[in-house]
Parts: C-alpha cells; structure tokens; sequence
C-alpha cells in the first residue's frame, strides 16, 4: 500500500514543476511591453517599452517622482532587471544624480495577466500589466 503512493507523488510533483516552468516560458521579451500599476497603492507606475527603457513614476510629499533607465529580460530565472532603479523613497537628493542599484522582480503571469512581484507577504503586492 505504502508503495503505491510514490507513483501517484511524482506525477503530482511532475505536474507542480510542469506548471511553475510553463508559467514563465509563456512571456517573451515582447509581452513585457507596457505600463504597470502597483495594486497596493496605485500611485506607483512602471512603464516598459520593448527597446529596453523603463520609467517609474510615483507622487510623494505632493509632487510626481520620476526615475527612469534600462532593463532587461532574465527568462532563465522569469526575471525582469531594471538598471538605475529606486523606488525614489531616498532623500530627494537623489533626484540630482542617477540611479542608485538595481531592481530584479521575479514575473509570474496570472490567468493571462502579467505581474511583477514587489512582495509576495503584502496583499497585492505586485504590478500589473494595463496595457
């Protein structure tokens, strides 16, 4: 009896890493095109284009921020790399100078919908894709 489990937990397995592959070997470089709302606080914005520009645009202390850069494509670890990032939460001293690091959101797509994970442990931690 007690051998007649393992077949039934490595097809469970099998189909649990089949659906984490698939998920992301279904986005190409194209599809990340876009613009992006944080659904924790839609102020904050991302938008993508295909050629490898980013910009971020939030509002803090009343004014609109904006930071921009490149990014680029991990598909091997379903990753979105953005150079010369900040959430522009420094002080605004920043705004004087370019970027300070890097941003590297892992991407998971959703019922046809994309999304760049901020924080899995906060609801609704992730940008979605608008257009």
């Amino acid at each position: 009896m007690r051998n007649s489990r393992i077949p039934l937990l490595i097809l469970q397995l099998t189909l649990l890493c089949g659906c984490a592959i698939d998920n992301c070997s279904t986005i190409r470089t194209d599809d990340l095109d876009g613009t992006y709302v944080y659904m924790a606080n839609p102020i904050d914005t991302i938008r993508i284009n295909a050629k490898g520009n980013y910009s971020y645009h939030t509002f803090r202390f009343d004014k609109q921020l904006m930071n921009s850069g490149t990014w680029h494509y991990d598909s091997s670890n379903c990753r979105i790399v953005f150079a010369d990032f900040s959430f522009l939460t420094d002080t605004m001293e920043f705004l004087n100078g370019p970027g300070h690091g890097f941003w590297s959101p892992q991407i998971r797509k959703k019922k046809n919908e994309i999304q760049l994970v901020y924080a899995t442990d906060i609801q609704k931690g992730y940008y979605l894709k608008i257009d």
